[in-house]
């Protein structure tokens, strides 16, 4: 039985796993779950909610999950995860970020596997509290972070709009071509692509092609790497290969 959000947690299990931070220890109960990282945080999960606690910060945070996703991200390229919340409707924000030992350093082999161990057994745990979100990974670094989804039928991309705070959704891309870009207020543009081939690459946009090499939709991903706009390409384009779009 969990007493409180705050409290302890009737242990089932606990694993951990060294970052670069300390030691990573998840503590599963039969109605919560628990997140700790060395003298730097809290997360609890259970009831409906989400509560995160810093060490030596007196405030709590508290995150409303009922119908809101919390996804278990991995992080390209380097490794490691962390954890983003549905805050909103097509809005999401990151509670936590976990750093992996760097995988030269002495036990960073080890260390990374054991990571990766807690983060599956973390995923399956999250699904018990939130709705199920399918694979997350998150690419870029600092403030520019964005969120690829990749919900089994479909991709959904967040990104951080100019002048906004938060990561809102900019793209789907489902199966058999159909591609969704939104916009500010939420402006719609649909295209259907018919190649692989016909999404590219091109400085800090992803573009989304006819044959004849000209745009159908874009969009405008300046604040990752080049190498994180390449790798979201190659995810769409092979996403694409499946037969077909679900209705809309």
């Amino acid at each position: 039985m969990v007493n409180g959000p705050y409290r302890g947690i009737a242990e089932r299990e606990v694993l951990s796993a060294p970052t670069k931070d300390g030691e990573l220890r998840l503590e599963l109960g039969p109605d919560a779950l628990r997140l700790v990282l060395g003298g730097r945080w809290r997360v609890t999960v259970g009831g409906s909610r989400l509560v995160l606690e810093r060490d030596g910060r007196r405030r709590r945070h508290s995150l409303d999950l009922a119908g809101r996703r919390l996804v278990v991200a991995r992080s390209f390229p380097a490794g490691g995860a962390a954890l983003w919340h549905e805050d909103r409707p097509r809005r999401v924000r990151r509670v936590v970020g976990i750093r992996p030992v760097p995988i030269l350093d002495r036990g960073g082999l080890e260390g990374d596997r054991a990571l990766e161990r807690l983060g599956v057994r973390l995923r399956q745990a999250v699904r018990a509290h939130a709705p199920d979100t399918g694979d997350g990974t998150e690419l870029g670094r600092g403030q520019h972070r964005v969120l690829l989804l990749d919900e089994g039928g479909g991709l959904q991309l967040f990104s951080r709009p100019l002048f906004r705070e938060h990561p809102r959704l900019c793209l789907e891309a489902w199966r058999g071509g159909t591609i969704v870009t939104y916009g500010r207020g939420g402006r719609r543009r649909r295209a259907h692509l018919k190649d692989r081939f016909e999404v590219i690459v091109g400085g800090d946009w992803l573009r989304f092609v006819d044959r004849r090499g000209d745009d159908r939709v874009r969009i405008a991903l300046p604040w990752i790497a080049m190498a994180d706009r390449e790798e979201i390409a190659r995810r769409i384009s092979t996403r694409l290969r499946a037969d077909e779009a679900p209705a809309t």
